[in-house]
């Protein structure tokens, strides 16, 4: 779906979808654009106000000063989690056009919050080291539905433990209820041991695990 030239409003849009048993779905809806709940994170430099001109500096001055509800737009660099495990900071987060942030995962899980829409496209996370009393995995999906995970690198994660059979740099944790229609697509994950390259996945239907390549899956302790 493209939109060449965006308008500020454009109502009665229509998407129809037909599959190969000639079942059709149509759905209507309107758009509004804005620039409201967009704010940018820039490595470096002085901490700003989360505007493209004036960037946050980084993903902790991100988290205390934009909205649960933004969508960030990170440009290159590296960033550190800190000691960032379950979070409640905004977890809509996109890589600024043809560029590659890293997240260094500081040896932890980063786990998003229970009830959030996620969204992580562009990424490079790195440093997943699992060594006991700092989290399962590298990045954990909420319980929530409609979470995408998509055109990301995952690499460097070991598990030194015997404690369970959950650990991934990607997996969804949730046992309590299902939920549906969660995306992993285009990712590459890759030199993990002592774990998988995605782990459990609890309660999840409807979901598309499509075109991820994974790869240098390493033996325990190599």
């Amino acid at each position: 779906i493209s939109w060449p030239n965006p308008q500020s409003t454009a109502t009665n849009i229509q998407l129809s979808v037909t599959d190969q048993e000639n079942t059709t779905v149509k759905a209507t809806w309107s758009i509004t654009v804005s620039t409201s709940g967009f704010k940018f994170v820039q490595a470096g430099g002085s901490n700003g106000s989360g505007t493209l001109a004036s960037p946050y500096n980084s993903i902790a001055n991100m988290a205390a000063g934009a909205n649960s509800t933004d969508i960030i737009y990170f440009r290159s660099g590296s960033y550190n989690v800190g000691t960032a495990g379950w979070v409640s900071y905004p977890v809509q987060w996109i890589a600024y056009p043809g560029e590659s942030p890293i997240i260094d995962m500081n040896d932890r899980e980063l786990a998003t919050p229970g009830n959030a829409l996620v969204y992580f496209d562009g990424f490079v996370f790195d440093n997943m080291d699992y060594t006991g009393g700092v989290g399962y995995s590298g990045l954990t999906i909420g319980c929530s539905n409609y979470n995408t995970i998509r055109r990301n690198e995952f690499k460097n994660f070991s598990n030194t433990t015997n404690e369970n059979n959950n650990y991934g740099m990607l997996k969804a944790m949730c046992v309590d209820t299902q939920y549906y229609n969660n995306v992993i697509q285009d990712n590459k994950l890759h030199d993990f041991s002592g774990g998988n390259a995605i782990g459990s996945l609890y309660h999840q239907s409807k979901m598309l695990i499509e075109n991820n390549h994974i790869y240098n899956a390493l033996r325990q302790g190599s």
